[in-house]
């Protein structure tokens, strides 16, 4: 193919474009100051993250994605398969590859959390170099505005929801594709060889594939041949096509798959009006947040309306500002592309999530930032080459605007490391949203005290728990699973008329959620009410419960109920799918004992106590299943070990045995 030598504009804007280097091929060994630079800029941002890597789960989302979710507990074809069905999503959201990426973190690690925060670290660093590699290549080998924007990308503060949140791992995914794919598209357009462009489009799937949010990309694309003065032919936009049809494609079954699962709130929540106002705040605040980083959150909740029924005034405010600054950037073509070609990188990548459709629970997330904020830390560090290489300008404040960026990159820095702390556990991440959103002030934010005392009732702080569940009851008193939570906190604590009152307010509230049927069937059974707990244990399982978390508790149920077939049926269906749990052998075990088929019970401990040789209630069980099999020397031995490890051998059975 014979290339055609382009012809730069003679626009003004032009002339500001750095050129230090012809385009085309890029030279990375010249003094090896790319490679030093960035190594530097990885191991720095190595150190300010690695508290991340010491956090554990916590109860936003990471239940749902990794402890939860059955498709990632074995690596397989078959599992691979229900992966990759967009029947399946997770969480309301189709992003096959992220998910098969937890399914490997727990092939090899289990519920290890280390497992999972060293991977979204690695990502996340390999992210960081490749906006180093892309800045650098955009702008024609510009050391200084390279290091800068990676910088900002890699210690940004607003940027560690993304990678010490073990379920926003398809952020750093999806990033990781798209950051490829920019630089394979730009290497089309500067050496015009088919195949970067063929990979290009592969790398946007695999994008999309991760987070549907990387369907953005293909009107990136076109900032990109702005950027390179490419002019507007049929060839340029036959060779987007693809692009724009896998955005399409994957646009509108992520739509599809967020409305089915109640992601999308309906039309009417918010009128377009406040769409309209919310959209500019996002636009506004996400910028305000880029320079002065100082609270960070991780959840910003819809405000409260006022007696008048209107919004708080910053919001009639923030859509003025947001025309001005996108009319402010059009306007400034005229002299220069970088801010026009930043602002537009940033609107493009935000978008989608300015709650124009309202999406999720909060009206910004941190997360939502992590690409756009290339496109503001563009134009700071363009800005800033500019100013060094202005002569005209004073060295003095050349210098002094060299120690504003040094002071920001330390506050940076500190921030980071300190936001990397919040998510320790979900006790540090609720209390961070209460400390910064008392409920007094915003309604919304009961769900920070509805998770925090979800984790204080699982670790057994139980009064803790109900302080934090009733304030989430006041603030709002129609949400099911507060309900759901109170009425787990007092089951916990044996007080089962209180949990059932809980669960039946909860089921009016929301009578297809599965979990709340599964769980008044469990204080049925504790109750003996077993008709009453089989009814809500087949109702749990029609609703779509796990199969495999119903049968444990409903077998044992049946088993105590006296329904032994029942029982019996069930722990062979949990043995058959888990050959490897020990105690569904030991719960067989009894019903075959109830059933005096003694040689199965036998055959069924002797397995249990295979994975358990000093476990009391396994060896005293083997021992009355020998005793009354007529094997007494055997009765006896198993009776002693027993009574080695403290299980309260009666005083009338060991005069039987003998011992």
């Amino acid at each position: 193919m014979t290339k055609k030598k382009k012809k730069l504009s003679k626009s003004k804007s032009s002339s500001y474009i750095p050129t230090t280097k012809p385009a085309g091929k890029m030279n990375l060994s010249s003094g090896n100051a790319f490679w030093w630079s960035s190594a530097i800029l990885l191991l720095w941002c190595f150190v300010i993250y690695y508290p991340s890597l010491e956090n554990g789960f916590t109860n936003w989302d990471d239940e749902v994605y990794v402890h939860e979710n059955q498709m990632i507990h074995k690596l397989n074809g078959e599992h691979l398969q229900k992966i990759f069905n967009w029947e399946n999503p997770v969480s309301s959201n189709y992003h096959p590859i992220t998910v098969a990426s937890l399914a490997i973190n727990y092939h090899f690690s289990g519920l290890n959390p280390s497992s999972y925060h060293w991977t979204n670290l690695i990502f996340h660093l390999l992210n960081t170099f490749l906006v180093f590699y892309f800045i650098f290549y955009l702008g024609r080998q510009n050391l200084i505005a390279a290091w800068i924007v990676a910088f900002i990308f890699g210690l940004h503060p607003m940027h560690v929801e993304s990678v010490a949140w073990i379920s926003e791992r398809k952020d750093v995914l999806y990033a990781f594709f798209f950051l490829l794919s920019m630089i394979s598209y730009l290497r089309y357009v500067r050496q015009m060889k088919a195949n970067y462009l063929y990979a290009a489009l592969f790398l946007f799937v695999l994008a999309c594939l991760s987070k549907a949010m990387a369907v953005v990309l293909a009107p990136v694309l076109l900032l990109i041949d702005y950027w390179e003065n490419r002019t507007f032919t049929q060839k340029g936009i036959l060779e987007k096509v693809p692009f724009f049809i896998v955005a399409l494609v994957f646009g509108l079954l992520a739509v599809k798959v967020q409305s089915e699962g109640g992601a999308v709130a309906t039309y009417d929540t918010f009128s377009t009006f406040q769409r309209f106002n919310f959209a500019g705040y996002g636009f506004v605040m996400y910028i305000y947040k880029f320079f002065f980083p100082l609270q960070v959150s991780t959840f910003y909740p819809y405000p409260n309306l006022t007696a008048a029924g209107n919004l708080p005034s910053i919001f009639y405010f923030t859509p003025i500002l947001s025309i001005v600054i996108l009319a402010a950037s059009v306007y400034s073509r005229k002299y220069t592309k970088v801010i026009l070609w930043g602002i537009g990188f940033y609107l493009l990548t935000v978008v989608l999530v300015l709650q124009f459709m309202s999406v999720g629970q909060v009206v910004m997330a941190d997360r939502y930032t992590y690409l756009p904020y290339i496109g503001l830390a563009f134009i700071l560090a363009m800005g800033f080459h500019v100013l060094w290489q202005n002569k005209q300008v004073a060295d003095t404040l050349k210098y002094a605007a060299t120690g504003v960026l040094v002071l920001y990159f330390g506050l940076l820095s500190y921030q980071t490391r300190e936001a990397c702390k919040i998510w320790k556990n979900s006790e540090t991440l609720w209390t961070n949203v209460i400390e910064q959103f008392p409920y007094t002030d915003y309604a919304k934010v009961f769900r920070a005290y509805q998770n925090r005392g979800n984790y204080y009732g699982k670790n057994g702080r139980i009064q803790e728990s109900l302080k934090d569940l009733n304030i989430a009851v006041q603030l709002e008193p129609n949400e099911s699973k507060t309900y759901e939570s109170l009425g787990n906190a007092y089951g916990s604590q044996n007080q089962l008329e209180k949990a059932l009152s809980f669960y039946q307010k909860a089921i009016e509230l929301d009578p297809s959620k599965a979990s709340l049927y599964f769980n008044r069937a469990v204080v049925f059974s504790q109750q003996k009410r077993f008709n009453e707990a089989f009814q809500d244990y087949q109702k749990a399982i029609d609703l779509g419960q796990d199969l495999y978390t119903v049968l444990p508790n409903r077998a044992f149920a049946q088993m105590e109920a006296g329904q032994l077939a029942a029982a019996l049926a069930d722990y062979n269906t949990l043995i058959q799918a888990q050959p490897n749990h020990p105690r569904f052998y030991l719960f067989r075990g009894k019903v075959h004992f109830k059933q005096a088929n003694y040689p199965a019970a036998i055959q069924d401990f002797q397995v249990y106590l295979n994975a358990n040789p000093n476990d009391g209630e396994g060896n005293f069980n083997l021992s009355i299943s020998y005793f009354q099999s007529n094997n007494l020397p055997q009765a006896q031995a198993y009776a002693r070990k027993a009574l080695q490890a403290g299980f309260p051998v009666s005083q009338g059975y060991r005069q039987q045995l003998g011992i």
